[in-house]
């Protein structure tokens, strides 16, 4: 059987996704989270769980959230993809699942910087490009 895992992009984010998780393993999610928020220089587990609601969409604060989300869920998930594929930011969640980027050098930061870049398109009235791709999985970060 061949395994595919599709990330998703912004607008997957909710107040309260974390709690759950929180309750099952909340080491592992102030961990992640943890790190995430001093990269970010947001508290994004706070965000994630309490809100408001529109700070936590600001694409500035959805971005990182959403990609520790799914790290955090690729580490509770026993499975190894053949495939990964993202839409927008899962451009950033698939390619880190599989070995390319490191969390604290590449993904958060750079998951924070497309988001800064995206709403600065934004206000000039300018729609950002949200590509979605797909590649094989040699290796996984787990």
């Amino acid at each position: 059987m061949k395994v595919a895992f599709l990330f998703p992009g912004q607008g997957s984010q909710k107040v309260g996704m974390l709690r759950e998780w929180l309750e099952e393993d909340a080491p592992l999610v102030e961990e992640l989270f943890g790190q995430a928020s001093r990269i970010c220089g947001v508290d994004l587990l706070r965000l994630s769980l309490e809100g408001p609601e529109e700070e936590l969409n600001l694409t500035k604060n959805s971005q990182p959230a959403i990609l520790t989300f799914s790290a955090l869920l690729l580490r509770k998930i026993p499975l190894v993809p053949d495939v990964v594929a993202g839409h927008s930011l899962g451009e950033y969640s698939a390619p880190f699942l599989c070995g390319e980027f490191r969390f604290r050098r590449g993904c958060v930061p750079g998951a924070a910087a497309w988001g800064n870049y995206a709403r600065g398109l934004s206000l000039r009235g300018r729609e950002p490009w949200w590509p979605s791709w797909a590649f094989p999985c040699q290796k996984s970060r787990r």
